[in-house]
């Protein structure tokens, strides 16, 4: 066998983001809360190739659920409401619910209620807020699945929330960011 070279170790931009706007996102509001609260051990910077590849599968729920339904899901793009900015994934007009995709690295034993989930849940909460919606959908793909089984997990919930809780979360998330500007 020759000689192998080794030509790069930088994950490619799959699907950068573009256009976002400049101010405070729903995210770096979460990620930061996610840190204080103990969530994440220590500051937990992301690694740029987690992105990549969590876009990237976004991407594809989000081209085959618009394939399969013609009409039916759309992208809203980002939205701003109290200064903060957040882009929901997947809007179903169907009965108007908020639909977010995540490529997760954590096993899939973990309960949707539990603290490892809180975080994306906090955020489906944010997004319904934003869009007016009580129904909120989180679709989650296990990098590791269980971690005894082998190969990845695929799980997809609903929760229908009050008024109240998303305007409690709402106003968690604009406090919060008011202090890390």
């Amino acid at each position: 066998m020759g000689d192998i070279t080794l030509l790069s170790d930088e994950f490619p931009l799959l699907l950068p983001m573009e256009g976002r706007s400049e101010g405070m996102h729903v995210s770096t509001v979460i990620h930061d809360l996610c840190v204080r609260l103990g969530y994440f051990e220590g500051d937990l910077e992301p690694n740029h190739m987690w992105f990549e590849l969590g876009n990237a599968v976004e991407d594809s729920i989000i081209q085959r659920l618009q394939h399969e339904y013609p009409g039916r899901y759309v992208q809203p793009g980002e939205l701003e409401k109290d200064g903060l900015f957040g882009t929901p994934d997947i809007l179903d007009l169907e009965d108007w619910a908020d639909e977010e995709v995540k490529l997760a690295w954590m096993s899939a034993n973990h309960e949707p209620d539990s603290p490892k989930m809180w975080r994306y849940w906090t955020q489906v909460k944010a997004y319904c807020y934003m869009l007016g919606t009580n129904i909120g959908r989180l679709r989650v793909c296990f990098v590791n699945g269980d971690y005894k089984t082998p190969g990845p997990a695929y799980r997809f919930w609903e929760q229908r929330f009050t008024d109240d809780e998303l305007l409690e979360n709402w106003t968690m998330l604009v406090t919060a960011g008011m202090r890390l500007e």
